[in-house]
């Protein structure tokens, strides 16, 4: 990861931690100014309109301890666009304002996506019907599946 992220121009020094200290240590804004990037992952609760569930947690200012808002990224236009985007009387308005505050947390590059979530392959069987892929869970909805026995 460092050899990678050097190579786009970002010059980074590891300090791993083990997984029971890791997120007592990001989440507290006390600890904000002890690290400049990590890789806490965020998938959202559901696809679509989701600026609710992702972008607010994430991206409003609001640095209180313990918090999702790993790096207390303040900026008062995503802060505008999010108040709008709330309070829009529907969602076509509200889909704009969303996109315009994901657009300014990327022009502030207050996040590096380096990750995804697709998967290459999945195997299945040809006796499994209603194969429905799940992008949140990367695999298949179980609940919707069948067997047939031929």
């Amino acid at each position: 990861m460092q050899s990678d992220l050097k190579a786009c121009g970002i010059n980074s020094k590891g300090s791993p931690l083990e997984s029971g200290p890791y997120f007592g240590f990001i989440e507290n804004p006390g600890n904000a100014s002890k690290w400049d990037i990590t890789e806490p992952g965020w998938a959202p609760d559901w696809l679509g309109n989701d600026g609710r569930s992702n972008v607010v947690p994430l991206f409003q200012t609001n640095c209180v301890n313990p918090t999702t808002y790993y790096g207390c990224y303040s900026s008062p236009i995503v802060d505008k666009d999010i108040k709008q985007a709330l309070t829009a009387p529907n969602e076509a308005v509200a889909a704009p304002l969303w996109a315009e505050a994901g657009e300014q947390v990327m022009k502030d590059a207050a996040i590096v996506p380096f990750t995804t979530q697709h998967v290459v392959l999945l195997f299945a069987s040809t006796k499994l019907h209603n194969l429905i892929y799940s992008l949140i869970a990367e695999q298949y909805n179980v609940t919707q599946l069948w067997v047939s026995h031929q």
